[in-house]
């Protein structure tokens, strides 16, 4: 019987920690790129507790978001109204959920750095493949930090 390696005791307060980090695979997105990264191969990391935090918080408002955004909009006529409210995904018709989703993959995504209208693209047009991406996101979140030396996460998407 072999005795079992006990790690070493690490001090919490002291350590580094990196996000997790994982590359998804789409080969059904091979030849699509955006700014000349193939969307085929697609980096992610898990998020801190301050980032998921906003990510909830942006999906709650986005209810909040559409009223306001209809009263500003209530003077240019029901038709433009409507258009731009399509257009940024405040008419409605997007769910929290969805609007959560949006928020992990844009906060997430390390390669191809995800902007809000990639993110739109990407759920209207890979709605399973955006899915998945979403939901690793979040699994790595809530497996944590890696002990390690804090790597870069990527460009702040615009």
């Amino acid at each position: 019987m072999t005795a079992k390696k006990e790690k070493p005791a690490l001090d919490f307060m002291t350590a580094r920690f990196a996000p997790r980090q994982k590359t998804l695979s789409f080969p059904d997105l091979e030849g699509y790129h955006v700014n000349g990264k193939s969307l085929s191969s697609w980096k992610i990391r898990g998020l801190s507790g301050n980032e998921l935090g906003r990510a909830m918080q942006a999906a709650k408002e986005n209810k909040k978001a559409a009223q306001m955004v209809e009263k500003v909009l209530s003077k240019m006529g029901a038709e433009k109204a409507d258009g731009v409210l399509q257009m940024y995904g405040l008419d409605g018709s997007v769910d929290q959920t969805t609007a959560l989703y949006i928020e992990l993959v844009i906060a997430g995504s390390v390669e191809p750095v995800c902007s809000l209208d990639l993110a739109l693209k990407f759920c209207q047009a890979w709605p399973i493949e955006f899915r998945e991406t979403a939901e690793r996101i979040y699994e790595l979140t809530g497996k944590g930090h890696e002990p390690g030396k804090a790597q870069p996460s990527g460009k702040t998407p615009e």
